[in-house]
């Protein structure tokens, strides 16, 4: 059972990076983001999922091999509990520099 629930909680991730690369294609340089409201709260959504499927991830297996999950637990509290404090540029960051190698992460635990 706790392996299974294991798998989902991976695919949840891996399914909300995938979400985040469909709605970031469009989006050419910060600005392009920055301005467009709808997908930006899109693409925050799926940080909330990403950081509450790694938190019950780390509870079921605390070594588990990714990199920044403190991290992502924090953005997802952030997110959810600062929301007027989120920096869209480090939003922009997380897209384009930590969710590749979250991807590339997920997938070696996934195969």
């Amino acid at each position: 059972m706790q392996q299974h629930r294991s798998f989902k909680y991976l695919m949840d991730i891996l399914i909300c990076i995938e979400r985040i690369e469909e709605f970031s294609t469009e989006l050419l340089d910060f600005e392009a983001f920055k301005s467009d409201l709808r997908t930006r709260l899109a693409i925050e959504r799926c940080l909330e999922i990403i950081g509450e499927a790694t938190n019950q991830l780390l509870k079921l297996e605390p070594d588990v091999a990714i990199s920044h999950t403190e991290k992502m637990i924090g953005l997802r509290n952030r997110i959810t509990h600062g929301y007027d404090d989120i920096s869209e540029i480090s939003i922009w960051e997380i897209i384009k520099v930590h969710l590749p190698i979250l991807k590339s992460e997920v997938q070696v635990l996934l195969s």
